[in-house]
């Protein structure tokens, strides 16, 4: 890597978020001045990608700490500290309210019993420090959460009353989500969507290039887990692409592994 001929600060002028960042750094000075010239690299066009790593706790080489303009790198103790300063930032730029997902959480039962420890009272904190209108989604399995309150904790009782236990989709929420997917992502023709559908007896145009029986299949093979769903659903598309099937009926899914 290689400092670009213009400076950081030219380009960071042209990003739509500078002078939001900039009053909040020079009106707040608790704000992590690291945390806002990286989160103002998110947008610049060669930089972007160097910023991503050290939200996500790389550790970066001198060289591209210098092109972000950071002088730290967030580990295990600065963590909390920074996620902080990113949510301050964002609630002074004018935001009113702030999701934040932590999926996953049942990976704490792979570290050890004073990591995780640590963890969930730095969590903990998180929830008591955070200011009204912020909201912290936690995704767990239902057997992780058992096993997490079994033994009450300061974090368990925040959370008490508050679960939400997703159930399995059924039949008709499959279709529903397959359905939304393709309405995304397909590209409008209707000469050739109508063609194609007057030769399948047993489709439409909510889930072509899906049979209704193939749905079925989906919903009966995936016991109606979500990520098994998506899974099976690319890996149906996949092989149809490979076969050059016309339509995604029964046995294109009976034949997918997942």
């Amino acid at each position: 890597l290689s400092i670009k001929s213009s400076s950081i600060e030219q380009v960071l002028m042209k990003s739509q978020f500078y002078d939001v960042f900039y009053d909040i750094k020079t009106k707040y000075s608790q704000i992590n001045s690291d945390v806002m010239y990286a989160l103002l690299c998110l947008s610049h066009p060669d930089y972007s990608a160097i910023s991503w790593r050290w939200f996500a706790g790389e550790t970066l080489g001198g060289e591209e700490r210098k092109l972000i303009k950071v002088d730290s790198s967030i580990d295990t103790d600065s963590a909390v500290t920074v996620t902080g300063s990113i949510v301050n930032a964002i609630i002074k730029s004018g935001i009113q309210t702030l999701v934040i997902l932590i999926d996953e959480f049942e990976g704490l039962s792979l570290i050890n019993k004073n990591q995780r420890n640590r963890y969930i009272n730095e969590v903990r904190h998180f929830i008591d420090d955070t200011p009204n209108k912020i909201f912290l989604v936690v995704a767990t399995t239902a057997t992780a959460y058992a096993e997490m309150t079994e033994k009450p904790t300061a974090l368990t009782r925040r959370l008490a009353g508050q679960e939400f236990e997703l159930s399995k989709f059924e039949l008709k929420d499959v279709k529903e989500l397959i359905t939304k997917y393709i309405s995304i992502h397909r590209i409008d023709d209707e000469s050739k969507l109508d063609t194609a559908l007057k030769s399948i007896g047993d489709s439409d145009e909510e889930i072509y290039p899906f049979t209704h029986k193939a749905i079925e299949a989906i919903s009966v093979r995936t016991l109606g887990n979500v990520g098994n769903t998506l899974k099976l659903c690319k890996g149906a598309i996949d092989l149809a692409i490979t076969h050059k099937a016309k339509i995604i009926d029964k046995d294109i899914i009976q034949e997918v592994k997942i």
